[in-house]
């Protein structure tokens, strides 16, 4: 169900981290006189559905735009269930690039893994950016003013988007925050990560909006630097007293209640061998 952030603004709050549920990746649209600003799709139909559903139990203004914060499939895999005939989806160039390389071999790797996946897949195509972008700008549309926010250094990605209405203090963050949920790190620059963070906790902010997780504040974006930080430094230091990645236990009483614990491991272990990597081309 939709929560009103602010007038005119919405959350649409997943439950819940199974893979069925996009790991608990949450979407979000803004309405003006002149359209609707959708951000983000969602990973199933049925979820982009119920998405289109909330926004038209709301208005009947026609979706003038889709942005995409970043190219994962839980955030775009929708695109094709939202965005109308002509509707302009918007992402960094980065981001667009890869889902239009990716996006396809993604879903048709999902489609042969879970019957039930398979069949929440159904009826979805790959939809890529129809606008890009290379840097910040911002822009207009109805009465709301957008501020279109890109980590350049990376951070969760290399094409991440953040979308920033001033007038309101509101943010979506995309995956550039996560709200008591562990992170995906398969494609992120932690320095560049952290710097971001570090920079958009000095907006005037009222309402932050995660990429997964409840609708916060700043203040707990600190929070979550604060953990890529201790992930970070526990990781280097641990490298290279380990043979093996599947040994290494990260243990942080402050996130052992947070949601997505299964995707530590495996952040462990991409990280384990790219850190094996550089120090192999430094010798």
């Amino acid at each position: 169900m939709s929560v009103r952030i602010a007038e005119g603004i919405y959350s649409f709050t997943a439950e819940g981290d199974a893979m069925i549920h996009g790991w608990g990746a949450n979407q979000g649209f803004i309405i003006t006189s002149e359209g609707v600003v959708v951000v983000d799709t969602g990973f199933t139909r049925f979820r982009a559905e119920e998405l289109r559903s909330e926004i038209r139990k709301i208005t009947d203004y026609p979706i003038a735009l889709v942005i995409n914060t970043h190219d994962h499939s839980d955030h775009v895999f929708g695109n094709s269930v939202i965005a109308d005939i002509g509707t302009p989806i918007m992402s960094h160039e980065t981001c667009n690039k890869n889902v239009s390389q990716y996006g396809i071999g993604r879903m048709e790797s999902y489609r042969s893994d879970i019957e039930t996946v398979r069949t929440a897949l159904e009826g979805l195509d790959i939809l890529p950016s129809s606008e890009t972008y290379e840097s910040d700008f911002s822009f207009d549309l109805g009465e709301k003013r957008f501020e279109i926010i890109h980590p350049d250094r990376g951070a969760h990605t290399f094409g991440d988007t953040m979308v920033f209405l001033p007038d309101d203090g509101v943010l979506f963050t995309g995956d550039v925050m996560w709200e008591k949920y562990h992170p995906n790190l398969e494609d992120a620059n932690i320095q560049g990560w952290m710097t971001s963070l570090e920079e958009i906790s000095q907006l005037e902010l009222r309402h932050v909006l995660p990429g997964h997780g409840t609708p916060t504040t700043k203040e707990s974006m600190m929070e979550f630097h604060d953990y890529l930080l201790r992930f970070d430094q526990w990781m280097r230091s641990s490298f290279s007293a380990f043979n093996d990645p599947a040994t290494m236990i990260f243990e942080d009483p402050e996130s052992q209640d947070w949601k997505l614990r299964m995707i530590v491991n495996r952040n462990i272990a991409i990280l384990y061998e790219r850190f094996k990597s550089d120090y192999s081309r430094r010798l």
